[in-house]
C-alpha cells in the first residue's frame, strides 16, 4: 500500500527520469534498475511491521537515488535535491560474473569484486588448484555455469558493493561506454596501421580455436566408444580364466562387488561420470567450432555438471563401501606335520590329467592370475615362512588368510579356503593351487605353509636346499621365506 501524495510524488519522479532518459541508450534498462532499487529500499521500510509506503518514505528513497537530471548534465533541481550523506547508503552485495573485465568467463574478477581483493590473487588460485588436484577447471566451469554474469548497471553496482544512484548509473554506464570506445579505436588503430594485423589475428585465433574443437570431438569420441565397449559390450579382456575363457570387466567386477545393490550403484555411477566427461567434451568442442550460446548447449551444459556432481557421489559412496568390505583379516591355520627327523623335504603335488579323448595332457599353461571353473575361483602359488623351532622338531603348520567386513566373515571366508596337502614320513607334498567358492568373491584369499625348523636341521625342495639358504646378493643375509609359483618354480628372498 502507498498514500496517494506518496504516489504522486514518486509518478513525478519516475515521469520526470522517462523524460531525461528519452534519447538515451538503453532507457529502458536504466528505468528498470531504478525500479529494482526502489523495490529493494521499500522492502527495507516494511520490515519492521510497516503496511503503508508514506511520502517521507519516497521522499527517503528519492534522495537515495538522486536527481534525474544527472543524466542530462544539468545541475540538480530543489525538488529532488539530497544531502551526500543521505546518499550513502550502502546495497547489499551479491555474486556475479564480471564479464566486463574477463579474461575467460568472468568468474575471477566477479570473484574479485565480491571479497574486495586484486583479481590476479583469485587468478593464480585457480591456476593452483590446476596443478594441485587437479579440480581447477572442473571447479571454474561449475562456476561459470552457476554464477549469473552481471548485465545492467544495477548489478554491476550490487557486484562491486556501491550504492545504487542515478549518480553511480551513469557512471557505470560511462565507464562501460569508454571501455568499448577503447577498445574499439585501439583496432581501429591497428587495422589502420597494418590491415593485416586484423586478418592475421583472427585467422590465428580461429585456427587455434578450430583444432581445440576438432581435438574434444576426437577425444569425447573415443571415450565414447570406449564407454560403450566397457559398460554396455562388456568384451573379455581381462587375463582371468572362466571356464577357458578371459574375463569380461562386469564379470570381474561382480567378484569385487558384495552385493547386487552395490553392483548397480557402481554400474550408475560410471554411466553417469561417462556422460558427464563426453557430453563436457562434446560441448567444449562444439563451441569451439561453432561459436554459440543457445538453450540446447546451455541445458547440455548444466547436465554434463550435474550429471558429474551426482556420479562423484555414488562413486564415493560406492568406493567407501567396496573398501569396507576388505577391512577385517581373518586367519586360520592347522598343524600338518611334527617330525624329529634331520630334514624336511618340501616337494610338488604332480597331477596327470587325461583329457576326454583319453590324451595325457603334458603342458598345461595357467593364463592370468586366477581361474573360475563352474562356482570355484581357482588361484595359484604358495608361500613358505620359515622360523627357528622352540624345541628340536620340525613343526608344519598350513595357514589360510581372507578379508571381510568383519571379523567373522573375514574367518569364514579364511576356512572356506581348500588346499589339499600329502605328509608321507618327512615329506610334505604341496599344491600349487588352491581353491575357494566364487560367491565368497575375491577377497585377497592366500594360504602359506609355516614351517618352525629346529637348528642344525635343514629344509630341501625337489632335492635341492632352501633352508638355510643364504642370500649371495645381501652378503651374511639368511632366506626366511619362500614362494612356489603355479609352474612349481620355488624362490627364495
Amino acid at each position: 500500500m502507498i498514500e496517494e501524495d506518496a504516489y504522486q510524488k514518486l509518478s513525478d519522479y519516475i515521469q520526470k527520469l522517462q523524460v531525461v532518459l528519452k534519447n538515451a541508450d538503453g532507457a529502458n534498462e536504466i528505468i528498470q534498475d531504478v525500479e529494482l532499487r526502489m523495490a529493494e529500499l521499500f522492502s527495507k521500510q516494511l520490515e519492521n511491521g510497516k503496511k503503508v509506503i508514506e511520502l517521507s518514505g519516497v521522499e527517503a528513497v528519492i534522495a537515495v537515488l538522486g536527481n534525474p537530471e544527472v543524466f542530462a548534465d544539468a545541475e540538480q533541481s530543489e525538488t529532488f535535491s539530497t544531502d551526500s550523506a543521505e546518499r550513502e547508503i550502502p546495497v547489499e552485495k551479491r555474486l556475479f560474473r564480471d564479464e566486463d573485465n574477463a579474461t575467460v568467463g568472468g568468474v575471477a574478477s566477479g570473484f574479485a569484486n565480491y571479497f574486495g581483493i586484486d583479481v590476479v590473487i583469485i587468478r593464480a588460485l585457480f591456476v593452483l588448484a590446476v596443478f594441485v588436484g587437479g579440480f581447477g577447471v572442473p571447479l571454474y566451469f561449475i562456476l561459470w555455469v552457476i554464477t549469473p554474469k552481471a548485465k545492467t548497471s544495477f548489478e554491476k553496482l550490487q557486484m562491486k558493493g556501491k550504492p545504487v544512484t542515478l549518480e553511480s548509473m551513469k557512471e557505470e554506464i560511462e565507464k562501460a561506454s569508454e571501455k568499448i570506445q577503447h577498445k574499439t579505436s585501439s583496432w581501429a588503430k591497428a587495422v589502420e596501421k597494418d590491415g593485416s594485423i586484423g586478418t592475421g589475428i583472427r585467422r590465428l585465433v580461429r585456427a587455434f580455436s578450430i583444432a581445440f574443437g576438432l581435438f574434444c570431438l576426437f577425444l569425447g569420441s573415443m571415450l565414447l566408444f570406449s564407454s560403450v565397449m566397457v559398460l554396455f559390450v562388456d568384451p573379455n579382456w581381462i587375463p582371468a580364466q572362466i571356464n577357458g575363457e578371459f574375463m569380461s570387466l562386469g564379470k570381474f567386477g561382480e567378484l569385487i562387488v558384495e552385493n547386487e545393490w552395490d553392483y548397480e550403484l557402481l554400474y550408475s555411477g560410471l554411466i553417469l561420470m561417462a556422460f558427464s566427461i563426453i557430453s563436457f567434451l562434446y560441448m567444449a568442442g562444439i563451441r569451439a567450432l561453432y561459436p554459440m550460446k543457445n538453450y540446447i548447449t546451455r541445458s547440455v551444459s548444466i547436465a554434463s555438471v550435474a550429471a558429474g556432481i551426482i556420479s562423484t557421489v555414488i562413486l564415493s559412496y560406492s568406493g567407501v563401501n567396496i573398501a569396507r568390505s576388505y577391512a577385517v583379516e581373518g586367519e586360520v591355520q592347522k598343524d600338518i606335520l611334527t617330525s624329529d627327523s634331520t630334514q624336511l623335504n618340501l616337494n610338488i603335488i604332480k597331477e596327470e590329467r587325461v583329457d576326454k579323448e583319453g590324451f595325457k595332457v603334458v603342458k598345461d599353461d595357467h593364463y592370468g592370475a586366477m581361474q573360475i571353473n563352474g562356482k570355484n575361483i581357482e588361484q595359484f602359488g604358495v608361500r613358505v615362512d620359515y622360523e627357528t623351532s622352540p624345541d628340536s622338531l620340525f613343526h608344519v603348520q598350513q595357514i589360510f588368510q581372507a578379508e571381510g567386513r568383519n571379523w567373522s566373515k573375514a574367518q569364514e571366508r579364511a576356512r572356506s579356503i581348500k588346499a589339499t596337502i600329502l605328509v608321507e614320513g618327512n615329506n610334505i607334498f604341496l599344491p600349487v593351487m588352491y581353491t575357494f567358492s566364487a560367491a565368497d568373491k575375491l577377497r585377497d584369499q592366500e594360504w602359506k605353509l609355516k614351517v618352525q625348523v629346529p637348528k642344525g636341521k635343514k629344509v630341501f625342495f625337489s632335492g635341492r636346499q632352501v633352508y638355510p639358504y643364504l642370500i649371495t646378493k645381501e652378503e651374511n643375509r639368511e632366506s626366511t621365506n619362500g614362494y612356489i609359483n603355479e609352474k612349481g618354480e620355488y624362490e627364495s628372498w
